[in-house]
């Protein structure tokens, strides 16, 4: 089975195309119009796919994300309320978030903007599935985590998991360090589509969403995360 692994970087997209388990390539795209995928492949992104209205906020998916995760719990953020998607500067979109929800919106959050939109667009066309590289990790691991992906330690920790699930993947991930300086696309972002490339072309593995019971955006998209459960 193939996939592809979508993960947002500075530099636009980090793909990681996998087959049968291995990742055979990772390029960078500017632009999701870019890819042009098979019929049947799987694509899982982590992106959220599917805002919820201001009267359903905020997204049951974050709380049970975060509960999983424990340490890991600050790799969550909020999801922004879907009203406030067409918001021309942070500031009003911060100002309408508060007065629809009584929450502020946060500044990563408005960041992911372009891409959220982007990838909305896509899945239109395309099957995509929104998942989070830190439930993924922990679900092959068997616990979260214990250092941070932005850390040397963490980088270690994620790469010993996907060399266990694909032996090859050291040699491509390196290759890919070389190609894209850390200014467009740093490490985790590799190590992110990597994991979500492995795991989407295994559809043994697939277990249920983290939320059970998941609500539906207006456009239909379930509010979800995808989790495995990892056979050795």
């Amino acid at each position: 089975m193939k996939a592809i692994g979508l993960d947002g970087c500075r530099g636009g997209w980090l793909a990681a195309f996998a087959e049968n388990g291995s990742v055979y390539n990772i390029e960078m795209l500017t632009s999701l119009r870019q890819l042009r995928p098979e019929l049947n492949t799987s694509i899982w992104v982590d992106m959220p796919l599917g805002l919820p209205a201001a009267s359903e906020y905020p997204r049951q998916v974050e709380a049970l994300a975060r509960q999983k995760l424990g340490k890991r719990r600050s790799s969550v953020f909020p999801v922004p309320c879907i009203e406030v998607l067409a918001c021309r500067s942070y500031q009003e979109a911060n100002l309408l978030h508060k007065q629809l929800t009584g929450a502020g919106l946060q500044k990563q959050s408005w960041f992911l903007f372009p891409k959220i939109k982007e990838v909305e667009s896509f899945s239109i066309e395309s099957s995509v599935k929104e998942a989070h590289p830190e439930v993924l990790f922990a679900d092959v691991n068997g616990e979260p985590l214990s250092a941070s992906k932005k850390t040397n330690q963490g980088i270690t920790q994620r790469l010993g998991l996907l060399k266990q699930l694909d032996p090859d993947i050291y040699s491509l991930f390196t290759k890919t360090v070389s190609l894209y300086p850390r200014k467009i696309c740093a490490r985790d972002d590799i190590i992110d589509a990597s994991i979500l490339a492995i795991t989407a072309c295994h559809p043994e593995w697939r277990a249920d969403g983290i939320d059970q019971h998941p609500d539906y955006s207006a456009e239909g998209h379930e509010m979800n995360m995808r989790t495995v459960k990892y056979i050795p």
